[in-house]
């Protein structure tokens, strides 16, 4: 019985490793921040306006080569910003300001 729940989920894992492998990468920015913020991201299709407030995740169009983004606080506070380039699940690129209306921006290489 305990043999038949290991191999079972040995073929689970295998598979969704492949799923992982095959195809573009799936890319996100994601701005941090307490307060209000705006920014920009350029990818392949463009440049577009982004804002929020507190934590937003905006997916980017596969088909980029590079991505570059910007967010700037609204406020003069002391938190902290940060906005990051994630690939596949994982953050590839991450800039942070705590400056009063500080810019943080990054730029990724796919």
């Amino acid at each position: 019985m305990r043999r038949r729940q290991f191999i079972a989920g040995s073929v689970a894992a295998s598979t969704v490793i492949l799923a992982g492998c095959l195809g573009d990468p799936e890319l996100a920015v994601r701005v941090q921040y307490s307060g209000s913020w705006s920014g920009a991201i350029t990818e392949a299709g463009g440049t577009s306006s982004i804002s929020g407030t507190g934590e937003r995740t905006i997916d980017i169009d596969d088909d980029t080569s590079i991505v570059s983004a910007n967010a700037q606080k609204s406020d003069s506070g002391g938190g902290e910003l940060t906005i990051q380039v994630i690939e596949d699940g994982d953050v590839v690129a991450e800039e942070s300001t705590r400056a009063g209306f500080g810019v943080a921006q990054v730029t990724h290489d796919v």
